[in-house]
């Protein structure tokens, strides 16, 4: 797809040369190699936090057992969590004090 020859190299070359100039040249290589810098290191970067995360992964399940089924993140030893009619009981659950139009209203004629 990318495939460039020499004859091609040195096409750029000249158009680069007379598009740009002589003096620019070495500035622009300098920007393009810190820009090509910055992408490498992104990449490993991005990498390597992918591959520290399949590690710690591996880790758990190791140390939680052969079995890795996803029941075993819920909390409830392994169970589907449901809520219990004890735990609703014991929230103890105030609603709002109403408020009516006028009072708003006053508010805004303040």
């Amino acid at each position: 797809m990318l495939d460039f020859g020499l004859p091609e190299l040195i096409l750029i070359m000249v158009v680069l040369i007379l598009v740009i100039g002589p003096q620019q040249i070495p500035e622009i290589m300098y920007n393009l190699g810190r820009i090509m810098r910055r992408l490498n290191y992104m990449r490993f970067a991005l990498s390597r936090q992918f591959e520290d995360f399949m590690h710690d992964m591996e880790t758990e399940k190791r140390s939680n057992g052969s079995n890795t089924d996803s029941l075993n993140l819920l909390p409830g030893e392994g169970k589907a969590y449901q809520s219990s009619a004890e735990e609703e009981e014991d929230e103890d659950f105030t609603p709002p004090p109403e408020s009516t139009n006028e009072d708003a209203l006053d508010d805004t004629k303040k």
